[in-house]
Parts: C-alpha cells; sequence; structure tokens
C-alpha cells in the first residue's frame, strides 16, 4: 500500500526530464552524461556488478570501472566533480559542458569576449572546449574574425553567411582538405527521442499514477510535467521502457 507521501509527491526538478532548451550541439553530451548518472545513481547497478574475482564490487570498485568505460571528461563530471551526480547536465556550468561537447560553431562578438575576460584566441578556444578536440576534428578546426551589420534583415545575414559556408567548403574540397562529413544528425531515435525517453522514466519513478491522470482516464493531467511531450500514459510507459532497455544495455557492460 502506498503511504500518504508516495501518493503526493513534490515536483520533480524540471531539468531531470525536459531537455528542449539544451543547445542542438550538446545534445550528444548531454545523452551520455544525463544516461550515466542514470546508471551511477542506480543502487542496484553497483550491487550487481563483480570485481575481477568474482565478488560484488565495491563502490570504489565501481567508480574505477564506470570512469574507465564512461569517456572523460563527462565521467569525471558524474563522479569526480558532482559526486552524487545530482546535478543535471543543464546545471552544469558552461566551461564544463564544452569541454564534453563535440563543438560544430562558436560565434562570439568582440563585448561578449569582453564578458568573458578573452583577451587572445587561444584563451577562446580553452574556454570554449575547442582544445578538448581529438586530432582529426582539431586538424578541421578554423579561427577567423568576422564582422556583422546589424541594419540588415536576419534572413540577409543568414543568406550571407550560407554563402561563406558554400565557398568555404568549395575551397577546402579544392584544396584536397574536405573529407566525408563525420557528424550527421541523426532521425527518430537520436538524441533528442532518447533523452525524452529517460525523462519519460524518471516522471514514472517520481510520480504515482494519481498524479499524473485524472481519475478512471488515460490523459496526463499536469501540464507542467510532460504533457506537451506524450498525450496520454500509454505512450509515457513505452517511452519509460525504451530509456530502461537502453540502461541495461550499458549496465551489462559492468558485469
Amino acid at each position: 500500500m502506498k503511504t500518504a507521501q508516495q501518493e503526493n509527491n513534490g515536483e520533480l526538478d524540471r531539468n531531470e526530464w525536459c531537455f528542449e532548451n539544451v543547445e542542438p550541439g550538446e545534445l550528444g553530451a548531454c545523452y551520455i552524461y544525463e544516461y550515466s548518472r542514470e546508471l551511477a545513481r542506480r543502487p542496484h547497478i553497483i550491487s550487481e556488478t563483480r570485481n575481477y574475482n568474482g565478488n560484488a564490487a565495491t563502490d570504489e570498485e565501481f567508480r574505477s570501472r564506470f570512469l574507465k568505460l564512461i569517456p572523460s571528461p563527462i565521467g569525471d563530471l558524474v563522479f569526480a566533480k558532482y559526486g552524487a551526480s545530482n546535478v543535471s547536465w543543464q546545471e552544469v556550468d558552461r566551461k564544463a559542458r564544452s569541454q564534453c561537447v563535440t563543438i560544430r560553431l562558436h560565434l562570439k562578438t568582440l563585448q561578449q569576449l569582453e564578458e568573458d575576460d578573452v583577451t587572445s584566441v587561444d584563451e577562446f578556444a580553452r574556454l570554449f572546449g575547442w582544445t578538448q578536440q581529438d586530432e582529426e576534428d582539431s586538424n578541421r578546426t578554423e579561427f577567423g574574425l568576422f564582422a556583422i551589420n546589424w541594419n540588415y534583415a536576419d534572413r540577409e545575414i543568414t543568406q550571407a553567411f550560407t554563402e561563406f559556408l558554400l565557398e568555404r567548403r568549395k575551397e577546402h574540397k579544392e584544396n584536397g582538405k574536405a573529407k566525408k562529413i563525420r557528424y550527421k544528425l541523426k532521425a527518430r531515435g537520436g538524441f533528442t527521442d532518447r533523452l525524452n525517453w529517460l525523462g519519460a522514466l524518471r516522471v514514472l519513478n517520481h510520480y504515482p499514477n494519481s498524479q499524473l491522470v485524472e481519475s478512471g482516464l488515460q490523459r496526463i493531467k499536469i501540464h507542467s510535467i510532460c504533457s506537451h511531450l506524450y498525450s496520454n500514459l500509454s505512450d509515457l510507459y513505452k517511452s519509460a521502457k525504451k530509456a530502461r532497455n537502453l540502461l541495461a544495455i550499458m549496465s551489462a557492460t559492468f558485469h
């Protein structure tokens, strides 16, 4: 029987289930981080993990293996910096996030750089994580300057930038620098979908059904929870199941 406290849980932090404000370029790192912290804070994963002698692994042994399996610096964020991993991706400071992200583009005005106390290209590269790239990404990265005349409409500025991209990409191809595109957006089942699945799992783990639906109905009741993502309870359960399956696949590497 559920207690009164279980029947009326407080509101779940929005950052635990809603990832719509995560920048597109951070979705991959956010996905790894959030699923990793979900694994790290599940006691049954630790208790079921065995060390090399076949005995139940201690927390420290689990932590050590975890950090070997989860890419650095994300693994370091989950454990080393934030301990119990109670900090969502969206609450991690920008500099730490930038060190985990596969970077596409950063555009900063001189005024913005002054606010960040950036006075050189090297400082810019360090602040926004460009120095954390692997060799392949580093070899394909360019730095430069830009200028925008804000008297023009957005569509004209966008068109000018598009023309610049096409021209520069063509120059790379002619100079033999162009290679196969390394990163491509995924359709369904991509990072956004997987994060939404995890959000559904966390919502179901936190709230009893009585707080999610009207009595006798299957339509989610509380708009602030996740009604913009799921129209009925069955969809929520289906997504949560997908998240459990992903976590099971990930947890298998610890055994």
